[in-house]
């Protein structure tokens, strides 16, 4: 039975090394990018981290574009606390709480946890349905 279950674990991994070759070579530039958690930016056909400078001028940053996975230039701007640059899907950027919190009385609290919060309570986002 260990000889099954190591080639068992060997089929598993092969598997896993071809759907992801497959994947990877039938996606889009886009889609790539994407899946380093990057923005591909057509003039240069290089995928760069989002909100950072990147192939922009000075005082501008890489932000989404107008095309699922594109980046674009725009001018950088400074949020206040505590907010900061969050990737927008309508605007490319905006200031906003980090991913898995959301704004509630001036702060950005944590999802799923307690927070503010009664006793056995969660907070949970605006968008939730249930």
């Amino acid at each position: 039975t260990q000889v099954t279950t190591s080639a068992i674990k060997m089929k598993l991994v092969l598997l896993m090394i071809f759907e992801t070759t497959l994947v990877s070579s039938n996606s889009s530039p886009n889609s790539a990018c994407l899946m380093k958690k990057e923005l591909y930016h057509e003039e240069t056909q290089t995928c760069f981290p989002p909100l950072e400078q990147g192939p922009c001028m000075a005082g501008e940053w890489l932000v989404l574009g107008s095309v699922s996975g594109s980046g674009v230039c725009r001018p950088q701007f400074v949020c206040t606390a505590p907010d900061r640059p969050v990737i927008d899907q309508a605007s490319g950027a905006v200031c906003g709480c980090q991913d898995g919190k959301q704004k509630l009385g001036g702060s950005c609290e944590t999802l799923y946890s307690q927070s503010v919060c009664e006793q056995g309570q969660v907070l949970l986002p605006d968008n939730l349905s249930i």
